[in-house]
């Protein structure tokens, strides 16, 4: 790899800052209170140092995260440490923000990650679940609410064909006893059933009524097929259920907990966000209502993947803490944000020590050094495979199948009531 030129004017000491962030930069204390520095980013910089042969001492930053505004103003974290000048320095893989380059600088030539932070909650436990109104609306998923409303519309029309078919061939085929119960809605209820694969009372006998018949059954029996095995498949096939779907239901939710790291650039967008729920999750980071201040013990990262426990986390950072343990939680959104580059940072007012920075990590990635190292702390690729394979129908998929049935008996003994009363209101007068 190509040297750097040593004595280029840069004789200063720099003041490197650093949080224990693995895999990217680990802080280990030892049995006589010094400390030991490793790590994806240590690593780049002791790189960087010997080829411009810069003289640095680290100061590592015990509390305050990456870096983001206080709820008075003031800035905390990494970005703090440079932007009042107690660091030259900060050995981080951070997203570049407007409010953060107006008082740091970003080593922004060479992105030294990407990050893909989203929400995540845990997989739904199994239990059988309440009956509610998205559990009805499950029911209409097998098909898109496009083919619905076709449906609908051909619901109507046969019912109007065959309407008309009977009429025209009432002088021909049609007996009257057929013209009479032939009326638009027993022709309408007669379209309804061959759609759910049922026969009729009677028969048309008129050949353009029985060619209506005999063509809406076998398009009553493509669509009862194609629903049943799209709904079998829904049902069967192993997808990630959440135990949430929205920030509205977390809020809404009682027992839920907010996680996330300190200093993340994203609490700015929170603070001041149109939301009621962002801002909510604002509140909860700085009163510590209802939120876990995640760090990298094992204990409060086994936190994550309790129920009822929403993190904010880009999940590499799991799966270097948990392994495949990480594998239990979902992505709390449909479609997840797109991967941004990230950047170490360097104080104002030290340009010519953030190009020769710049410079020598450009070398390093031409030369594929950056790679390389990066490979031997970050793996590339998802750790959770997705299932392919089937599962067995439970209870609470079939829920609200089975509620039908005792939803229709209790419609029927309301009817049958509202009946019996009018019936004997009528007999007294």
């Amino acid at each position: 790899m190509p040297q750097g030129s040593c004595g280029e004017g840069l004789t200063r000491e720099l003041r490197v800052t650093a949080i224990h962030d693995p895999p990217y930069f680990i802080i280990s204390q030892q049995e006589d209170g010094s400390l030991l520095y490793d790590g994806y980013l240590f690593q780049l910089w002791q790189i960087v140092a010997s080829q411009l042969c810069l003289r640095y001492r680290m100061v590592p930053l015990l509390t305050g995260g990456y870096g983001s505004l206080a709820k008075n103003g003031t800035w905390v974290g990494m970005v703090g440490e440079l932007a009042y000048g107690r660091a030259d320095v900060a050995l981080t893989w951070v997203l570049f923000r407007e409010d953060r380059a107006a008082v740091v600088d970003y080593v922004e030539a060479v992105p030294v990650q990407q990050n893909q932070y989203t929400f995540y909650v845990p997989k739904s436990s199994g239990e059988v679940p309440p009956l509610t109104l998205d559990m009805y609306n499950a029911l209409w998923q097998p098909l898109h609410l496009h083919v619905w409303w076709t449906l609908v519309a051909f619901l109507f029309l046969i019912a109007a064909v065959l309407r008309l078919s009977c009429r025209v061939g009432s002088t021909t085929s049609e007996t009257n006893p057929q013209m009479t119960e032939m009326g638009w809605s027993a022709c309408l209820l007669a379209s309804l059933m061959t759609f759910v694969s049922q026969g009729w009372a009677f028969t048309p006998g008129s050949p353009a009524a029985r060619t209506v018949a005999l063509s809406s059954w076998m398009l009553g029996l493509l669509i009862y097929s194609t629903y049943t095995a799209n709904l079998i498949s829904h049902l069967t096939v192993t997808t990630a259920e959440r135990s949430i779907t929205s920030l509205e239901q977390f809020s809404k939710q009682r027992g839920w907990v907010l996680a996330a790291e300190p200093g993340l650039g994203v609490l700015n967008d929170w603070k001041t966000s149109s939301s009621v729920y962002e801002r909510e999750l604002f509140e909860r980071t700085v009163t510590g209502e209802g939120y876990i201040t995640l760090d990298v013990s094992k204990e409060v990262v086994h936190r994550t993947i309790q129920p009822k426990v929403l993190t904010y986390i880009d999940i590499t950072k799991l799966f270097y803490a948990l392994g495949t343990e990480a594998c239990t939680l979902v992505p709390l959104l449909d479609n997840l944000p797109p991967k941004a580059r990230n950047f170490m940072l360097v104080a104002k007012g030290l340009d010519r020590e953030r190009q020769a920075i710049t410079s020598a990590m450009m070398r390093m990635k031409e030369a594929g050094v950056m790679q390389r190292v990066k490979r031997q702390w970050i793996s590339s690729g998802d750790l959770c495979t997705p299932s392919t394979e089937t599962r067995s129908m439970t209870f609470g998929d079939l829920l609200a199948v089975l509620s039908i049935v005792p939803a229709a008996v209790t419609c029927s003994v309301a009817v049958l009531v509202f009946e019996w009363v009018r019936y004997a209101l009528d007999g007294r007068r």
